[in-house]
């Protein structure tokens, strides 16, 4: 329990961090097999999926604040006024979920403004789904300080969110219903955060809260961090309150979205979380060289990763989903519906990979404010893609993700040559379409193969396991001859 404490470097630190998440994802397929086998595209299903979406949103803006904001402005603080201005913002953190669950208790109608759904079918899930945002809120904070501190061992407590709602599914699902995950990721939070609580208690933390203020930098860029957010808020959230209109397209997109986001949040999320410290430390130092290099080193570590679990998951989408989730309640018209979202969302996933690093880099240079009016140029671009191309039907939301991400992968050029031309931004594209080339000639044979074999569980493993080969033998020197620069 002791060595829980004990910071790491950041290549271990990413490296604990991934390996939890991973089991943490392991688990939470689980729970969705489990999910659609018992509940399939239900209304309850769409509802429950909705409010856990939405929760995601808005915590991804208290992350994004965290991370980019109060954690770099804490990092050039000396203590203890790095402690007290971390202990204002944690107590803020608590009353801003306490007034929201309370809101959610009192007001159960607000549900009906934020959604399509019949507010009565929600049955208590929104007064819940708020409540663990409150209790997320506030753990993701301590979860961050303790990252700081380099205590990147607490990844390993992030399997609770998937363990203990599988427990209350196996126990509780058929009886009670859907919403026991609420309960049960709840109670994960909870943990979770007593946790934290503890071990930043055991680093002689004290709850101070004399502050001398903040950088003049620090409210300009809390500004801009937040406009950002809430764009992506909005650009996020504004399809999916379109979709709750819709029978059954919220839940199939959770589907999808289980198998086309966990690859980031495995390897994306946590190696940029981990690697952001560093960044923040090179940005600090001004050291520009060690930063371009940490920035190359790391996307072309992502982008070696997802280019080919991106490539064969598009082309074999429809076999993945039968394998995983077909059964049970869960029959042909949803496997049509979550595999034509894998599909369509899998390339804009793969051209998104570029932005978290970006993001990162921007934000340890505490340019957040000049990053401003390129986001949300980027945001406009995807309203507008969803308003125009959603008239189609639900699937425009994937074709308008791609079409913004790709025009984003030009504009971020002129970004970087104007905010940070130390960074080799071309070169890094280079790499990136190369890689990808590579992989889109590694998968056409196992596409020939795959009609020899018929569906089932033999046709996408004997064909990932071609790609998996051809992939390496292709793309064997090229990945030497680049990965030879960072040793």
């Amino acid at each position: 329990m002791e060595s829980l404490f004990k910071p790491v470097s950041y290549k271990k630190g990413a490296a604990v961090s991934v390996g939890a998440a991973f089991v943490w994802k392991i688990l939470s397929f689980v729970n969705s097999i489990i999910i659609a086998s018992l509940f399939s595209i239900s209304v309850r299903a769409d509802i429950y999926f909705y409010l856990i979406m939405l929760a995601g949103l808005g915590l991804s803006l208290f992350l994004s604040v965290n991370t980019s904001v109060l954690i770099p402005e804490a990092m050039h603080k000396e203590e203890p006024r790095a402690r007290a201005f971390l202990n204002r913002v944690l107590v803020f953190y608590v009353l801003l979920g306490a007034a929201a669950a309370c809101a959610a208790a009192a007001l159960p109608g607000l549900f009906g403004l934020i959604s399509r759904f019949d507010v009565s079918a929600a049955n208590g899930m929104f007064f819940w789904a708020s409540l663990y945002f409150a209790l997320s809120l506030v753990t993701q904070f301590l979860i961050n300080i303790l990252e700081m501190k380099g205590m990147f061992k607490v990844a390993l407590l992030s399997p609770l969110n998937a363990l203990l709602p599988f427990i209350s599914l196996i126990f509780f699902g058929k009886g009670s219903g859907i919403i026991v995950m609420l309960y049960a990721f709840c109670a994960a939070q909870f943990l979770q955060g007593l946790f934290c609580l503890y071990a930043l208690l055991k680093t002689g933390w004290r709850f101070n809260f004399s502050d001398g203020g903040v950088s003049k930098g620090m409210r300009k860029n809390l500004f801009s961090v937040v406009i950002l957010e809430i764009l992506n808020i909005i650009t996020g959230g504004a399809p999916l309150f379109i979709m709750s209109g819709l029978g059954g397209f919220v839940s199939a997109l959770n589907y999808a979205k289980q198998l086309f986001e966990t690859p980031g949040e495995i390897v994306v999320n946590r190696i940029t979380g981990v690697m952001r410290i560093e960044f923040n430390h090179f940005s600090a130092a001004a050291k520009s060289e060690e930063l371009n290099a940490a920035f190359e080193k790391t996307f072309l570590t992502l982008i070696l990763i997802m280019a080919p679990l991106c490539v064969f998951t598009t082309v074999f989408s429809t076999d993945i989903v039968s394998v995983l989730f077909m059964r049970g309640r869960f029959g042909a018209m949803a496997v049509m519906k979550t595999s034509m979202f894998l599909t369509l969302f899998m390339p804009g996933v793969l051209l998104l990979v570029p932005s978290y690093v970006q993001r990162a880099l921007i934000a340890s240079a505490k340019k957040m404010r000049e990053f401003l009016p390129y986001q949300a140029f980027a945001s406009a671009l995807m309203l507008s893609l969803v308003y125009f191309l959603m008239k189609q039907g639900p699937y425009g939301y994937p074709a308008a993700f791609f079409i913004s991400n790709f025009i984003w992968l030009f504009l971020a050029y002129f970004m970087f040559k104007k905010l940070m031309p130390y960074i080799k931004y071309s070169a890094t594209m280079r790499v990136m379409f190369k890689v990808i080339v590579l992989n889109i000639l590694a998968v056409i044979p196992s596409v020939i193969l795959a009609r020899f074999i018929d569906g089932g569980i033999l046709r996408p493993l004997a064909c990932g396991i071609l790609f998996v080969i051809l992939t390496a033998l292709l793309s064997q020197k090229f990945y030497k001859i680049e990965i030879r620069k960072y040793k």
